[in-house]
């Protein structure tokens, strides 16, 4: 049985497409586990009008305290082999389990396949590992995955654009007894920012024993929601993240793994991008903006980092910005970061 866990706060504007494709899969064994986050719109509504009319549907609520603690309950109630998670504003194609099914039953500890970004007026694939099949069938093939998780490095270059295509939690099947085995939860995103998907990934990567990435685009991950959580400025980003590499370095550190912990250095610059275009959504003036974007360059957490990128590995126009970012040249990196803040916001 595979268990898709889809956490749900005021979805009802996208729902109905989400779990219509879900539904779509019935001919395997599935349970699909929809997790309300304290909805206060119709989504309780359209929830009840599935359950109704799908018996392998069903609602578990909870009071308001975020996807984490939605995800994390929807893993307490799993009763497959495989779980699944699925944003409720997101959806897969219509037969995805039929180009997953003979994996159902493998060895693999982990199912990684790609997806399609779905903008207001177009879409593009998104292969998270390449064009081509991977399969890691043991230990150090692991670790080679798990350093491309914590930096995007592919073919001795590094591709900033990727940094969170393979640490999202959609786009996999998970072991179920690997996750409750381990006791991998998520962290709430009061500590780590939006970056829960991460760390739960760090946590299941250094336990898992196989993986398997098939180059499927199935998964839709919308770009264009109005109400999406990473659209919003957060003014405790900044804390948030180095909440977030303390705690993935607590728990590479055993490993004196040199190579993760230049994966590491490296995913800390290229954070940078992320951090920067928060303040842009920010409603502060230019000036105050600028002093902001200072501030991050010239803090513990990035300095060296910055001194440790090989600009080399680059492609030229990050090349030209993470120059910048080095110099601590806070004018010139704003208007960059402004600039990628118009281009994304298409």
């Amino acid at each position: 049985m595979i268990s898709i866990v889809v956490p749900i706060y005021n979805a009802q504007k996208y729902l109905s497409d989400c779990l219509d494709t879900l539904v779509a899969q019935a001919n395997y064994d599935i349970e699909i586990l929809c997790v309300d986050d304290g909805s206060t719109d119709q989504t309780i509504d359209i929830l009840s009008t599935y359950t109704e009319k799908y018996p392998f549907l069903r609602v578990v609520n909870q009071h308001n305290q975020g996807p984490s603690a939605a995800r994390n309950l929807g893993i307490e109630e799993a009763k497959g082999e495989w779980i699944m998670f699925v944003d409720s504003d997101d959806w897969i194609d219509l037969d995805a389990f039929s180009h997953l099914q003979s994996y159902f039953n493998s060895f693999y500890h982990l199912i990684v396949f790609s997806y399609i970004r779905e903008f207001r007026s177009q879409s593009l694939k998104k292969y998270v590992l390449g064009e081509e099949k991977e399969t890691f069938d043991d230990r150090d093939e692991v670790y080679s995955l798990f350093v491309r998780l914590l930096a995007p490095i592919e073919n001795g270059k590094i591709h900033p654009d990727k940094l969170d295509s393979l640490s999202t939690v959609w786009g996999k099947l998970y072991r179920t007894d690997v996750i409750k085995k381990n006791n991998i939860r998520f962290v709430p995103t009061q500590v780590t920012g939006t970056a829960e998907d991460l760390l739960f990934n760090v946590d299941y990567f250094m336990r898992m024993e196989s993986a398997v990435y098939l180059p499927l685009t199935i998964y839709h991950y919308r770009k264009n929601s109005v109400e999406s959580f990473t659209s919003l400025y957060k003014p405790d980003l900044f804390t948030k993240m180095q909440n977030l590499f303390g705690l993935i370095e607590q728990r590479i550190s055993h490993f004196k793994n040199k190579e993760f912990n230049e994966a590491l250095s490296y995913r800390k610059s290229l954070s940078l991008i992320g951090q920067g275009l928060n303040i842009t959504f920010s409603d502060h003036s230019f000036l105050r903006k600028r002093t902001l974007i200072s501030n991050i360059l010239n803090s513990p957490l990035y300095v060296e980092p910055l001194r440790m990128l090989p600009l080399g590995v680059l492609a030229f126009h990050w090349k030209v910005f993470f120059w910048f970012a080095k110099r601590k040249c806070s004018t010139v990196v704003l208007l960059m970061l402004q600039a990628i803040n118009k281009i994304i916001d298409r």
